[in-house]
């Protein structure tokens, strides 16, 4: 038995042919996906920023903690090899004079 269409509905769309509807629930919900997914993008970015400040913090601390040590190997290094010399020189006067 076929189907008796009204006036006053609307004609079903043909076969393969659809016009979805689009209304304010869709857009509410397409707007918070993207701020969802926004603000979670945001929000990695600026962790990482904060991490890779803190990262680079501690390296300076430590590279500088290395340059102290370094200067003062450095200077006890000089300041043995000037006791070395003067020791040297101490002898060579007493064995020569």
């Amino acid at each position: 038995m076929a189907e008796v269409q009204t006036r006053n509905q609307p004609r079903s769309p043909a076969p393969g042919r659809r016009h979805p509807e689009i209304n304010l629930g869709h857009l509410l919900q397409a707007v918070v996906i993207l701020l969802t997914i926004g603000g979670g993008a945001i929000t990695s970015y600026l962790s990482l920023h904060s991490d890779i400040q803190q990262v680079r913090a501690d390296l300076t601390v430590r590279v500088s903690e290395h340059e102290v040590r370094l200067g003062t190997i450095e200077h006890s290094s000089e300041d043995q090899r000037k006791e070395v010399r003067e020791f040297w020189g101490e002898m060579r006067s007493a064995i020569s004079g």
